[in-house]
């Protein structure tokens, strides 16, 4: 399914970079992959609720990676997501590791492919598209699935620089954060490993062990962590916070690497409301001298002294959440996001690069869509003139004339909003087109021969009017009107230790997804809990009297239905039916085998093991005795055949009750090589282990062997080691010979 990766004779290596091999029969042979991977894991008991298609489609790395285009992303989805719906699970598009557009966009503008997704994951470098898409009304999840790994240091400065990091997250439309290490060893390198990068990657996390001291060390990241996970629970809101210690997050001309001094301000501060009305304020100060600060909640006053370098928290009562707030985020008008394309060449005006980064200039470009081109129209003014500010989508800073000037020919850069007149813009109607005259200077936005975006005194020339086009579709979009659950009734009652199934129907348009998040609140247990397919399990020690079931559309969170569920009282225990005395010859599945009935009784009942239940075993265990349908059998055989050209199969323990290995039982296996028998073992049929050519340890524990038939150990390996009680050595010796044990094996 890789083109291109790393040709390597050792077959992992072909793990590394490469590019997906994006046809049908790929797209639909890996959604089947997906599939059955996910069926594994539920027989396990271990149900999986989400998937990525694809973590870090743009990185080509010394580990294990596949590098896709977006459009590939996006026709992938139509294969995966009807294999994955029919499973109830979760698709989450990513994981993005930087802001590439054209990564995204190809399935967010695609009905069909968009309708599979439930969210996007983001992480490292991708902070940007997801600032872009939240203020821009994306109302899908939003999950941050990797934090910053770090250099091995530990230091506390990388516990700052997270705080900020995760600040700039949850403050842009991220619901959850996700660390990537949790416990390493102590110099943070990883332990090695086919997807371990050469040299190994020295990373920090919250706890780090030192395997020769048998310490850990709680590092400075966990008490970051701490503060964030203390202060905010689940379904918790973020609220409106500020004053002069807030600091605005101003990313620096390498925005889009890793460093603490890109992220890292001195103050920061952010709040959240939890479901009980709990009020958290969360501050950093990264100075280096303690910082006073007045703390209004509320309208009451607490002053606190922040000590240097140092991440508090603060905690108070309020009104619990409702479920029916508002989102706290002002979401720019889509008929002002535009696109500005010069009248002369054609060319749009987009952020060099496409970066985002502060300083970065404002260039010339062919139109791709992407967000570092697409502009908001922010109504303004100048004096008292009516203006507009170019704010940028993907940056959200202002297109600026460099360093404020008033001269002829400077150029346009990126900046942070200052209230200066020359982030202000008059437009003007040119024929069918416009002009921007920048309210500082009277000089018009054109551009320059080398491409750059610049001022210049006012013409006729072209290359100063510019088409304003509407950047998103205006009708076709898709959206949730609706949720309903059933079943309905209020006087729904579950008994502890039952189960409900209810059933989601989203009304929807536009081929918004079906798709719905189960949760639920007000339970005492934590046993009691809801699939992803809406199947409620109340605990056996349940204690609230009723709980909430709530089903939120996956596509828009503001849409959702809930049920008011009873808890009934729990029944007394009843004894399980009594079931019938398996029959003679029936045969039974326990575990990895099966076992037929010799012996039908009550009490002192018997087995022999029939065949394993899958043929593709490498180690099977022979238990002295099996419980069928309550009854407690003795397993005293093994029959002929059981394990006949079982070619995976490399050892055998043998339980005490086993008295016959029947002909043929291990005949052929040509990967065994152990075998362990029982103490219980008087009969050795013909061609037992016959052709086991690799066999060359047996630990017979048994002094009551009698009787061992012909060619039951020939074609073992030539320099078998057999094991035997001491008493026993020589007449079992001939006893082996008899049965064709090779001359150089030995019995001892």
């Amino acid at each position: 399914m890789k083109q291109e990766g790393e040709n390597n004779t050792e077959p992992h290596k072909n793990l590394i970079g490469g590019w997906f091999h994006g046809t049908e029969e790929n797209y639909k042979a890996y959604a089947l992959y997906f599939r059955k991977f996910i069926e594994a894991y539920d027989e396990e008991g271990i149900e999986i609720y989400m998937v990525s298609p694809q973590n870090e489609p743009t990185m080509w790395t010394l580990y294990s990676s596949c590098c896709w285009t977006g459009v590939q992303l996006c026709d992938f989805l139509k294969y995966l997501g009807p294999q994955m719906k029919e499973l109830g699970v979760q698709i989450y598009l990513g994981t993005f590791t930087n802001s590439v557009d054209s990564l995204m966009d190809p399935t967010l503008n695609d009905v069909e492919a968009r309708k599979y997704i439930s969210g996007i994951n983001f992480q490292w470098w991708s902070y940007n598209k997801a600032r872009s898409l939240y203020y821009t009304g994306f109302d899908q999840g939003m999950m941050q699935s990797e934090t910053m790994c770090g250099n091995g240091n530990n230091d506390w400065q990388y516990a700052e620089y997270q705080f900020d990091v995760m600040y700039m997250y949850f403050s842009n439309g991220i619901s959850a954060y996700n660390m990537w290490n949790m416990v390493l060893e102590w110099d943070g390198v990883n332990p090695g490993g086919y997807n371990t990068a050469t040299p190994p990657w020295p990373q920090n996390a919250p706890i780090t062990v030192n395997e020769s001291t048998k310490k850990y060390s709680i590092n400075p990241q966990y008490y970051n962590i701490k503060h964030y996970s203390d202060a905010v629970k689940a379904n918790a809101r973020r609220i409106e916070s500020g004053g002069t210690y807030n600091q605005e997050y101003i990313p620096g001309q390498n925005a889009d690497k890793e460093a603490d001094s890109v992220y890292s301000a001195e103050q920061r501060e952010i709040a959240f409301r939890n479901a009980d009305g709990t009020i958290s304020l969360l501050v950093k100060n990264g100075s280096g001298s303690a910082k006073t600060v007045d703390i209004n909640f509320n309208g009451r006053k607490v002053t606190a002294e922040l000590p240097a370098h140092s991440i508090n928290t603060f905690t108070t009562q309020g009104t619990p959440l409702t479920g029916n707030e508002t989102d706290m985020r002002k979401i720019l008008s889509k008929d002002k996001i535009v696109s500005i394309k010069n009248a002369e060449n054609g060319k749009t005006l987009c952020i060099n690069g496409g970066g985002a980064a502060t300083l970065s200039e404002v260039f010339a470009w062919d139109y791709s869509g992407e967000a570092n081109q697409q502009w908001y129209l922010q109504p303004s003014k100048a004096g008292n003139q009516d203006t507009v500010k170019l704010l940028n989508v993907k940056s959200f800073h202002l297109a600026a004339v460099d360093g404020g000037s008033t001269a002829d020919g400077t150029r346009l850069i990126i900046w942070q909003d200052t209230g200066g007149d020359d982030q202000n813009w008059i437009m003007e109607k040119s024929g069918d087109n416009v002009k921007f005259k920048n309210a500082k200077s009277g000089l018009y936005l054109a551009f320059a021969a080398d491409g750059k975006a610049v001022q210049t005194a006012a013409s006729d020339s072209r290359l100063q009017q510019w088409q304003v086009e509407n950047a998103y579709a205006s009708e076709g979009n898709p959206a949730v009107a609706s949720v309903s659950v059933t079943p309905q009734a209020q006087d729904i009652a579950v008994k502890p230790g039952d189960s409900q199934q209810f059933i989601a129907a989203v009304a929807g348009m536009n081929g918004a997804p079906e798709t719905v998040d189960w949760t639920i609140d007000r339970n005492n247990s934590y046993g009691t809990a809801i699939s992803r397919n809406g199947i409620l399990k109340i605990a056996d020690d349940e204690s609230a009297q009723e709980i909430t079931v709530r089903a939120t559309s996956t596509w828009d969170n503001t849409k959702s239905a809930k049920v008011l569920v009873k808890i009934g009282e729990k029944q007394p225990p009843q004894e399980p039916p009594v079931k019938s005395v398996p029959k003679k010859n029936s045969v039974h599945k326990v575990g990895k085998l099966n076992y037929k009935v010799t012996k039908s009784a009550a009490k002192n009942g018997t087995v022999e093991v029939k065949a394993p239940v899958k043929k593709t075993e490498t180690s099977v265990t022979i238990p002295a005795t099996v419980k069928i349908n309550g009854y407690s059998f003795k397993v005293t055989a093994i029959g002929s055949k059981a394990f006949y050209k079982n070619s995976k199969l490399k050892k055998v323990t043998v339980g005490n009750n086993v008295s016959k290995i029947g002909a043929s039982a291990f005949a052929s296996d040509k990967s065994l090589t152990t075998v362990t028998l029982g103490t219980g073992i008087t009969t050795i049929e013909g061609k037992a282990f016959f052709q086991d050519a690799k066999l060359k340890s047996i630990n017979l524990k048994s002094g009551k062997l009698k009787t061992v038939k012909k060619q039951a150990f020939k074609g073992i390996a030539n320099k078998a080691k057999i094991d035997v009680p001491n008493k026993k050595a020589k007449s079992y010796k001939k006893l082996f010979k008899s049965a064709g044990l090779p001359a150089k094996a030995t019995v001892k």
